[in-house]
């Protein structure tokens, strides 16, 4: 059944609701249509925005969700600009100042989103909203005991605004009154089911009481709610990288440091998922970033001795000992790299808590050097075995060569050379050139090989059985 114009508009603005942008009956159909595309269309959404300020430059709405798009995208100034001019058109809108704030909120001055938020109380009409997003600010700030105040003040003039509640869910979870921060968060999803933030504190709760399946769902629902969530993807995506689901851990993680590129967390369990990828050029240069960001994380430090510990290059199937030998010394090299890192994190970590891989892990990188050093002996030793008996080979090859050559010599001479008159064929049993009667030298001793030469003759006389059981004491030898 088809749907009418106003059905689909009820389901546009429904659906806007989630994303938290906002629409106006007045440019409403533009607004509308933007706001159900932004979190996945962004530029789409944008040309929306746009083209409702070309129709009604006083749309103060568009300019917040431009406001909105730039904030998300990395842009906090073109973000400010346009929070500034929804304000300038309509002072008392409360959405645009909050978001104006949250500029500050993101870049963690909460100090200047507090006194922003004090000098537009009087223009926004001492809004409520403003009032309760002011309480939620200051718990950020450290200022528990004020932000409760302040957030009771809200809800003298409304009990059941969000913002407040939500200051004061936050202000009980510092407190670490889980109970009553459960309770006030509970309280937010049933005034407002769309509120995401109520069931992102339930998920932290739920982690914390250790209830893994209600926090993942809490943290599904919060994603679910608002795309735009960059925490609640971050900790979706923990619960991926746990169950080794890498893939969907990355699409998580890139979705968290789309809304929030500041999220240095997210970044480190991006670089995670990679690894368990075997993506390792991609997981280093996401370590790499976090350290631009945050130079000298130690976790970031740890996990590139990770990379280089547990990510081996493939060695291909047809490899020849030379092959191997040179896979063997790039294993050396990435071990003694791994080693650098783990130490480099041992030292500036101090002192290492009992159950802590690390000396481990260091002492694995220097047991596999090792042991790929005995290989590559064992592997030379047996390529200058096979060079050897290559050589013998190729010498008796050429000897059987030339005594075939001489006998066929003899007997083509021999064929050739009739005896002549006068002269008769030796009798049986007669010794020609020399015999027994000229001396022994037809029964000399074999030539006794000159020094140097033992170790190969020796080889000559061994079967292939008596080569490899030399082969194994040698290894077990060493």
């Amino acid at each position: 059944e088809e749907k009418t114009e106003e059905q689909k508009a009820a389901e546009a603005a429904a659906e806007a609701a989630k994303y938290q942008f906002e629409a106006d009956p007045l440019c409403k159909d533009d607004l509308a249509n933007g706001a159900a595309i932004a979190a996945h269309h962004p530029e789409d959404a944008r040309s929306y925005f746009e083209a409702a300020i070309t129709k009604f430059p006083n749309c103060y709405q568009a300019y917040n969700n431009l406001g909105l798009l730039a904030l998300y995208a990395g842009s906090p100034t073109e973000a400010i600009r346009n929070f500034e001019k929804a304000s300038a058109i309509r002072p008392d809108y409360p959405q645009a100042i909050i978001n104006r704030a949250s500029v500050d909120v993101y870049q963690g001055n909460f100090g200047r989103a507090i006194s922003y938020l004090d000098s537009s109380m009087a223009a926004s009409k001492n809004s409520v909203d403003v009032m309760g997003y002011k309480a939620y600010v200051m718990v950020l700030n450290g200022d528990i005991d004020g932000a409760i105040e302040t957030a009771r003040r809200a809800l003298k003039k409304d009990e059941q605004n969000t913002n407040a509640l939500l200051a004061m869910a936050w202000a009980f979870y510092r407190q670490e009154k889980t109970e009553l921060s459960e309770m006030v968060f509970k309280q937010i999803s049933e005034i407002d089911a769309g509120v995401a933030e109520a069931y992102y504190g339930l998920g932290l709760i739920a982690l914390k009481n250790k209830n893994m399946s209600a926090a993942r769902s809490a943290f599904m629902t919060a994603v679910e709610k608002r795309p735009t969530f960059a925490e609640a993807h971050m900790n979706l995506a923990n619960f991926y990288l746990d169950d080794q689901d890498f893939v969907k851990a990355e699409e998580h993680y890139k979705e968290a440091i789309k809304f929030n590129p500041g999220l240095v967390k997210a970044y480190i369990g991006l670089g995670n998922a990679y690894a368990g990828q075997e993506r390792e050029q991609d997981a280093l240069e996401t370590y790499q970033k976090v350290l631009q960001m945050q130079p000298g994380n130690k976790e970031v430090i740890f996990n590139q001795g990770l990379v280089y510990l547990q990510l081996d290059p493939k060695l291909k199937e047809d490899a020849t000992a030379q092959d191997e030998m040179a896979w063997n010394q790039v294993v050396i090299g990435r071990m003694q790299t791994a080693k650098t890192f783990l130490m480099r994190y041992r030292d500036e970590v101090g002192v290492l808590p009992e159950d802590d891989p690390t000396p481990e892990y260091i002492r694995e990188c220097d047991a596999r050097v090792k042991e790929l050093e005995r290989a590559n002996s064992r592997i030379q030793r047996r390529i200058e075995r096979e060079e050897r008996a290559m050589k013998r080979e190729a010498e008796e090859a050429a000897e059987k060569a030339a005594e075939e050559a001489a006998a066929a010599e003899d007997a083509a001479a021999g064929q050739e050379a009739p005896v002549g008159e006068g002269e008769s064929a030796p009798e049986e049993g007669a010794v020609e050139n020399g015999g027994e009667e000229n001396g022994n030298e037809g029964n000399q001793a074999e030539e006794v090989p000159p020094a140097g030469e033992n170790a190969d003759a020796a080889e000559e006389g061994m079967s292939e059985e008596e080569r490899r059981a030399l082969e194994e004491a040698e290894e077990s030898y060493e």
